[in-house]
């Protein structure tokens, strides 16, 4: 994983919370733990690797800047950040949003030996389920008045807890992304244990935001040029492999 450790040096040059940005040097939020897409304090991570290749292509170095989802808009309205990733609602017309980065593979999960059936959103109102924190919007209104019709619904904060939950077999579906779910599945050491995939949601895509139309145009520029040098697609590959990446703290 040498090519991870080269980004995190790279980065990690850049990073700091209270350090004001020099001309050549952009703050960008994200959210927070959400391995493989962010990692939490290391700055590892699918995101962070697309955003500041995409603007390294442009001469444009980056800073992350870890916080709340739900403090992104707001932070960067107040000049915080420059650029916020994966905001779900934008409110302010003023915010500019830049091409699709990224894609959530939002699926429900069962474990296998539970024999679950579930061929569309309107199946899970008969199953126990743990979700992702806000998957009653992101999902879409169908799921939304699933949530309130569901024998036990429940969303965590935290998806390691959320998988931890499902494998002890204290919920029947979990709804999230199923590359965290991998990864969550690989560190807690229950990588073999088989699950069923059903794919009843679209994929989740999302932009960068900022004030700046001119950081957008830049941030599209960079963008298509990794999608056109196959470099995108190996940065999603190279994810898919576990070893060195930084792991969760288990409780």
């Amino acid at each position: 994983m040498s090519v991870l450790l080269n980004f995190f040096n790279f980065i990690s040059l850049g990073f700091g919370l209270q350090a004001s940005p020099r001309s050549d040097v952009i703050r960008v939020g994200l959210g927070l733990d959400k391995p493989p897409y962010v990692f939490e304090g290391s700055q590892v991570g699918i995101e962070p690797e697309v955003i500041a290749k995409a603007f390294e292509t442009e001469d444009i170095k980056v800073r992350f800047i870890n916080m709340a989802p739900a403090r992104l808009e707001r932070a960067l309205l107040q000049h915080e950040i420059d650029v916020a990733g994966t905001l779900i609602f934008i409110s302010d017309p003023k915010i500019h949003l830049s091409e699709n980065y990224i894609s959530y593979r939002n699926v429900a999960i069962t474990l296998k030996n539970e024999k679950i059936k579930l061929k569309q959103i309107s199946d899970l109102k008969d199953h126990t389920l743990v979700a992702f924190q806000n998957a009653k919007f992101a999902l879409g209104p169908e799921f939304n008045e699933i949530t309130r019709k569901a024998s036990d619904y429940s969303e965590k904060g935290s998806q390691l807890q959320q998988t931890k939950i499902l494998l002890s077999r204290r919920a029947e579906v979990f709804i999230g992304d199923l590359r965290i779910f991998n990864y969550f599945a690989h560190q807690l050491k229950e990588g073999s244990t088989e699950i069923e995939v059903h794919p009843l949601f679209k994929e989740t895509h999302y932009s960068l935001a900022a004030l700046k139309a001119s950081l957008i145009q830049s941030f599209n520029k960079g963008l298509n040029k990794l999608k056109k040098n196959g470099e995108l697609e190996r940065i999603y590959k190279n994810y898919e492999k576990f070893e060195g990446l930084p792991k969760p703290r288990i409780n």
